[in-house]
Parts: C-alpha cells; structure tokens; sequence
C-alpha cells in the first residue's frame, strides 16, 4: 500500500504484493489531476500456483507412465492388475480436475499465457485418460476371451450326453426298443 506524502511514496511492508500504486501529481498540475493510479502486474507466478502446475504436469507424467505400460501388458497381465492400474489412473484423473478447477479461478491473468494454458495440459491430460480408458478396457475383453471357461464344461458334458441318448433312441427306435426302456427306467425310479 503506499500512501503520499509531500511528493514521496511511502511503501507499507506487508506480505501482500500491492495490486496498485499511486503515484503523486507533480507540484506545476492542476488539481483535478491530484493522483494517477496504474495497475502493476506480478512479476512472477505466485509460489502456491507455481507448486499446483508442478504437481499437475506430475500427475501428467503419471498417466503417461500407466499408459505406456500397457501395450505389453495383455498376456502377462490379470484382470484384476488393469483394475489396479484403471483405479490409479482414475484417482489421478479425479485429483487432477479438481486442481485444474481451482487453477481456472484462481490464476492471475496476467499469467494466462503460462505454459500450463498455453499447452493445454488440461487437454493433454484429459485425451491420455481417455485413450489409457479404451486400452484397459479392450484388455480387459481379451483377457475375459482368454479366460473364460472352454466349452468341455459341464454344460458340454450334458449336451454330449443327451446327444448320445438321442443317437441311441434314434437306433431303437428302428428296433422298438426305446419305449420299454424308458418305460423300465421310469419304473424303477419311481419305485425307488
């Protein structure tokens, strides 16, 4: 804050960086033109935000480590490792949208042509989520084709055998036999 005095300027110490100064009229103006204020802009990006674009651009680099991973991953990897790696990635992801949030309200704008903005890290970020997503999810689908049970289960076992019984009752059928055999088993069952 500075205060005049005389035709000096006298700067306050304060821990705040003033956003004006004001600057005295020379003695030869006119009255009407007691005081002229000019905005001044930091010269540097406040530390708080230098530490939140630090973390973001980690963050970045995270994502892109996960996503890098994964090309060599679909046979030497479970399904439950790619949940691990998608719930990472999505806790990330999260962290890194709410910072960006509170980044966009809260940037000076005289910093607005940062590297942060200007190289659209909230892009970047956003298009390598997007893509690692659609990676793991394909995995995912191979990996459930790979290691889902083959068809001799029990349902195949059935299925072989009821395809037996109906070749064989085919066969006696020509010979009328099938009637009392099946007849005879559902007697016996029954009886007990």
């Amino acid at each position: 804050m500075s205060t005049p005095n005389k035709g000096k300027i006298i700067i306050e110490a304060s821990h705040e960086t003033p956003q004006s100064l004001e600057v005295p009229s020379t003695a030869g103006s006119s009255s009407s033109e007691a005081r002229t204020t000019r905005s001044r802009s930091p010269t540097q990006l406040p530390a708080e935000l230098v530490l939140k674009v630090r973390t973001q651009l980690s963050r970045l680099n995270t994502i892109r480590e996960i996503a890098e991973s994964l090309p060599s991953l679909p046979q030497k990897t479970t399904i439950h490792d790619l949940n691990i790696l998608a719930g990472h990635m999505e806790e990330l992801h999260k962290a890194f949208q709410k910072e960006h949030s509170y980044m966009e309200v809260s940037w000076p704008t005289a910093f607005i042509n940062h590297d942060y903005f200007a190289n659209d890290v909230y892009q970047q970020e956003t298009s390598v989520v997007m893509r690692t997503k659609l990676t793991i999810s394909r995995f995912k689908s191979e990996l459930t084709v790979i290691t889902a049970p083959h068809a001799s289960t029990t349902t195949d076992l059935k299925l072989d055998f009821l395809t037996s019984l109906y070749r064989n009752s085919q066969e006696n059928i020509s010979s009328g036999q099938l009637f009392v055999t099946y007849s005879a088993r559902s007697f016996c069952k029954a009886q007990g």
